[in-house]
């Protein structure tokens, strides 16, 4: 007698779905397309909102830019305005005029009150106080740019500093924002100039308190409040770029 039991079924599983919001945030949800997502979307805006770094939400702009930079260049005033509001975080370092005056133009171009050849010229004088600075006879610290981690800080505060050694890489790094924040001519300049002062901006005043005597508890404070500053910041000036209907950015005056 034969059988006639037909075949099982497969059970098609959903595919997972992944979303790189940034190099250090990866979204794996499974279900359908729509719902995907929507889930994506309230952890991207859930991440935005709450972020206490502006790192992590550089990151998550410049994956944007990737598939959607049309978004990022809306901002580009906006990311203006945060490139030399953290320059300005550091500017009573500066002794020098064109610094100064690369500072007040950028954000005169961000607020459509100067020109982009204008950027320009005053970036290139205040890269010149860059280098200036740099070739200085005194040697910097080796790797003066990047503050060290917490254990060689450590050791660091435990011996003897050089003091002139520091105070000069406090004033290179913001001499380095305000020529920064007047970056122009390249891809996503905005965006780059902002991620970059930002930088620079924390590396200051790293040097800065290391020069003013302050331990490792302090520095590690002030680093910690500078990137709630940052990250604080940028949500004021950009709102949510995820979920702009909701939370738009700030209103500046476009170019007549």
């Amino acid at each position: 007698m034969s059988s006639n039991h037909a075949a099982p079924t497969a059970i098609a599983l959903p595919k997972p779905n992944i979303v790189i919001i940034s190099e250090n945030i990866v979204i794996i949800t499974t279900g359908k397309q729509t719902a995907f997502q929507e889930e994506a979307q309230t952890i991207t805006n859930e991440i935005w909102d709450t972020g206490s770094s502006a790192e992590v939400m550089f990151q998550m702009l410049w994956e944007s830019a990737g598939f959607c930079p049309g978004n990022i260049c809306n901002l580009g005033p906006h990311l203006r305005l945060f490139a030399a509001w953290c320059a300005r975080r550091t500017s009573h370092l500066l002794t020098d005029r064109k610094s100064h005056h690369a500072i007040q133009t950028a954000e005169r171009f961000a607020t459509a009150a100067a020109s982009c050849s204008v950027m320009h010229e005053a970036r290139i004088a205040a890269e010149a106080v860059v280098i200036q600075i740099a070739a200085t006879p005194e040697n910097l610290m080796s790797n003066a740019s990047t503050p060290p981690s917490p254990n060689q800080l450590t050791n660091q505060t435990n011996n003897e500093i050089d003091t002139t050694a520091t105070r000069k890489a406090s004033i290179l790094n913001a001499a380095s924002a305000a020529a920064t924040c007047c970056l122009t001519y390249q891809p996503f300049a905005p965006l780059k100039a902002a991620d970059l002062c930002a930088k620079y901006a924390r590396q200051s005043l790293y040097w800065e308190a290391l020069t003013n005597g302050s331990d490792v508890v302090l520095i590690t404070e002030l680093l910690e409040e500078e990137d709630l500053r940052q990250s604080h910041t940028l949500r004021v000036l950009l709102g949510n770029p995820f979920d702009d209907h909701k939370s738009p950015a700030m209103f500046l005056p476009e170019p007549a």
